[in-house]
């Protein structure tokens, strides 16, 4: 973010990939907007997300991938990416898409940009 790189969150949790927020620093809503979001809809997200992380006490989860779904989401990616080189607005900007190996559906899911977060704050100078 201090760098101004624009970034990509892209991953597969068990049956659910993931590829967005595409993060263009000081203009759309990043990772902290959500993790700040699902915070204030349940308190207990951070706790939450630490259990997803792991499979048991001090031990790294091991994600469960299907190898269509990871190729889906690879693919999904590298469309937004570029898009986004190309000048057009990925729907993951502000938000992000999902893709289910269960039932093949993929989505697209609105993120705000979290007042507490300050990813989107103007400069002093600037306001």
């Amino acid at each position: 973010m201090r760098a101004g790189v624009p970034h990509l969150y892209v991953g597969v949790v068990e049956h659910l990939g993931v590829v967005g927020p595409l993060v263009l620093p000081g203009a759309s809503a990043c990772g902290g907007c959500l993790a700040l979001s699902r915070t204030d809809e349940d308190a207990a997200w951070p706790r939450l997300l630490a259990q997803l992380a792991e499979d048991g006490p001090g031990r790294p989860r091991t994600p469960a991938c299907d190898s269509a779904l990871a190729t889906a989401v690879a693919g999904l990616a590298a469309l937004h990416v570029q898009l986004y080189l190309d000048g057009a607005r990925p729907p993951s900007v502000d938000g992000w898409c999902e893709i289910s190996a269960a039932d093949g559906f993929a989505r697209r899911l609105r993120l705000p940009g979290h007042p507490d977060c300050g990813c989107l704050w103007q400069p002093a100078a600037q306001r």
